[in-house]
């Protein structure tokens, strides 16, 4: 039960860099706003404690001080923790969107158009996975076009070299065939590189 625990806490990071460095930002930030607030609110108490002149004034200051302060240590600390938890999930909802977005580009860049960015309920960049899911969308389309027009050339280029088939061999016309094919065939080898969606 404890693996399963720890298991999904670390599923909450996703980008140890980015979110740690968000994380420890957001907490010195915090710390240096509840170091101020404390000072401003404790300054009376010390100008009392240290430079009334009355015993009792500097007793009163000095009891008043050592319940405001341990009463403000545990705040300090209950604060630090909600602020780490709460940008520990914040982030995770924008570096897991991120995260997708790589492993798609990652696919892209290997011809892999069949893959697209799909997020959570909860996650942040939603506007950003919907264009990016066009693109690939798009791409996928125009790829498909090419290799339609692709297939429409072969189908014409093999009736042609049917039709020429009684010519001569060593013909221009037939030797400009025999490139074409060839230059038509590493096209279509090019072009078997990619993974469309189902169009």
């Amino acid at each position: 039960m404890n693996g399963k625990k720890n298991r999904r806490f670390l599923n909450f990071i996703v980008n140890k860099d980015i979110q740690f460095r968000v994380a420890a930002l957001n907490v010195i930030y915090a710390l240096l706003i509840l170091v101020i607030t404390g000072f401003i609110a404790l300054a009376p108490l010390l100008q009392d404690m240290y430079l009334s002149e009355d015993p009792g004034v500097q007793y009163q200051s000095a009891q008043a001080f050592l319940v405001l302060t341990s009463r403000l240590a545990p705040t300090i600390v209950c604060v630090v923790i909600m602020i780490v938890i709460h940008i520990i999930i914040a982030t995770h909802l924008i570096c897991g969107p991120m995260v997708n977005f790589k492993h798609t580009f990652e696919s892209m860049a290997k011809g892999d158009l069949t893959r697209k960015v799909s997020l959570r309920k909860a996650d942040y960049l939603k506007p950003e996975a919907e264009k990016i899911n066009a693109m690939v969308d798009s791409i996928s389309a125009m790829i498909f076009e090419i290799k339609t027009c692709h297939e429409n050339l072969m189908t014409a280029l093999e009736k042609t070299a049917h039709q020429a088939s009684g010519i001569d061999p060593d013909a221009e016309p037939q030797k400009s065939l025999v490139l074409i094919r060839e230059e038509a065939q590493q096209i279509r080898e090019k072009l078997d590189r990619f993974s469309l969606l189902n169009i």
